[in-house]
């Protein structure tokens, strides 16, 4: 199954035009960012997080909170991330220009991480459930099995008794 990020990022790429300068956050400077991020190992990621969980820059806050969100399972922490990436959203950073359209796509982000990290709460409710549903389904087996041996040990003592 593919990420659904992967296919957002595919198209993004495509349209995004240009490249910002040092200073300035561009659309195209947040995909590669997401695209790095879901294409993370665990061992880089855990170096990459470790190099930026203490710098208040902006850009080394919005990579923590995509490594969070959107990084491998050792990483993620999908509350305090999104977060983040929603205070991200609204700060105007002193250091950095973030562009418009940067803060379209970050918006952008944010619910589509919101939106998967519903249905995977959903699809873990769902699990949960579903192992509940077979837990009393097996005790209702084993139940209906005590009872058809009961009655079987009744049939042979009412066969063998009335003889």
């Amino acid at each position: 199954m593919t990420h659904p990020f992967r296919a957002l990022v595919v198209a993004l790429m495509i349209a995004s035009t240009g490249s910002a300068a040092a200073d300035e956050i561009a659309a195209a400077d947040l995909i590669d960012r997401v695209g790095r991020v879901l294409r993370v190992t665990p061992a880089t990621a855990a170096t990459w997080y470790a190099g930026v969980v203490n710098l208040d820059a902006w850009p080394a806050q919005l990579e923590r909170a995509l490594l969070e969100t959107l990084g491998p399972v050792e990483l993620r922490q999908p509350e305090p991330g999104l977060q983040s990436l929603k205070q991200l959203l609204h700060q105007s950073p002193p250091d950095v220009h973030v562009r418009e359209a940067a803060r379209e796509t970050l918006a952008v982000i944010v619910e589509l991480i919101k939106r998967e990290h519903a249905a995977a709460q959903q699809r873990d409710q769902a699990r949960q459930e579903l192992r509940e549903e077979r837990a009393a389904h097996q005790q209702t087996l084993e139940k209906l099995n005590a009872l058809r041996q009961i009655d079987h040990q009744i049939d042979e003592r009412n066969g063998n008794g009335g003889r």
